[in-house]
């Protein structure tokens, strides 16, 4: 894909959240029944997770999801919309949200004991980068 074709993605992709975050974030409320898999897969772990990055957290119903559960988690979560991150920051006190584009490296001094990429490779133009996120 070439660059500006994935500028021009990127654009609109930015462009529909600023138009419809408040929307948005009301039609995403409800945890995925999937997610009670992560909270069984940290039961089973030989330590408690600490520390958790949320990349693409939207409006922060995952990050909101594991700490009923892990309430001491240490919790980063990044996206794009500033709009969303609003949101999210409301829901979760004491996090720290990062408006960054995760289509460019992402350099954080900081460790983590899970990584949460949930329902963001769609929004992730061309190929090259989604292959990327399998490593």
């Amino acid at each position: 894909m070439n660059a500006n074709t994935r500028k021009v993605l990127l654009d609109l992709n930015k462009k529909f959240y600023i138009d419809t975050a408040d929307d948005f974030s009301k039609s995403r409320g409800i945890p995925w029944a999937g997610w009670q898999r992560v909270i069984e897969y940290f039961k089973d772990l030989p330590f408690d997770p600490k520390a958790l990055i949320d990349l693409g957290c939207g409006n922060g119903r995952f990050i909101e999801y594991v700490r009923k559960y892990y309430p001491d988690l240490t919790a980063t979560g990044v996206d794009s919309s500033k709009q969303l991150l609003k949101i999210a920051e409301e829901k979760n006190p004491n996090t720290e949200f990062l408006q960054k584009d995760l289509t460019l490296d992402l350099k954080l001094n900081k460790k983590f004991d899970f990584v949460a990429l949930i329902a963001v490779l769609h929004h992730i133009p061309g190929s090259e980068k989604k292959s990327g996120a399998n490593y």
